[in-house]
């Protein structure tokens, strides 16, 4: 009774198979559920950035997920700030009585002066800071809300340039 027949031997050959089988399934699970929880929260990060964002953008990503090599989520705070900026002012009633593109009577040229007068204002507090001032913080302030008027002239040097080519 100790000996096994053909029929056993391979039913049970076939349930380890099986089995193993099935672990491997299991680890494998394991592992890409695991993956997935890891990437989850920044697919869920990317998307609500986009859905903020009112356009489609294109950023480089594979199969769907963005990498994670660039602060999307920083990038995007500091891109609501500038458009709060320019929301505020419309609703304080600074943009009342004049078109946006009336703020601009010489076009393009007025941007990009703008955009390079806030360059050169950078520059210098840049300079400042390298100096050793001893107070950086009020220094370091104005230098990012420049830089935030800066995103700010550069898309309407952009909407300026696109109104100029659609002529």
């Amino acid at each position: 009774m100790g000996k096994w027949s053909q029929a056993s031997k391979r039913n049970l050959s076939e349930a380890m198979k099986r089995r193993w089988a099935r672990i491997r399934r299991q680890k494998q699970y394991a592992l890409s559920h695991k993956e997935h929880q890891l990437t989850h929260t920044m697919q869920d990060n990317v998307k609500e950035f986009l859905q903020e964002t009112s356009e489609d953008h294109e950023f480089p990503h594979v199969d769907g997920v963005l990498p994670e090599r660039f602060p999307f989520r920083e990038y995007g705070d500091v891109v609501r700030e500038a458009r709060k900026i320019i929301l505020d002012r419309d609703s304080k009633g600074r943009n009342a009585y004049a078109t946006f593109y009336d703020g601009f009577p010489h076009g393009l040229s007025d941007a990009t002066f703008e955009t390079h007068r806030r360059v050169t204002r950078v520059l210098g507090l840049e300079r400042q800071l390298a100096n050793g001032i001893e107070d950086k913080k009020p220094l370091q302030e104005t230098m990012r809300q420049d830089l935030i008027d800066l995103i700010n002239y550069s898309v309407f040097a952009v909407l300026l340039l696109d109104k100029e080519v659609s002529k």
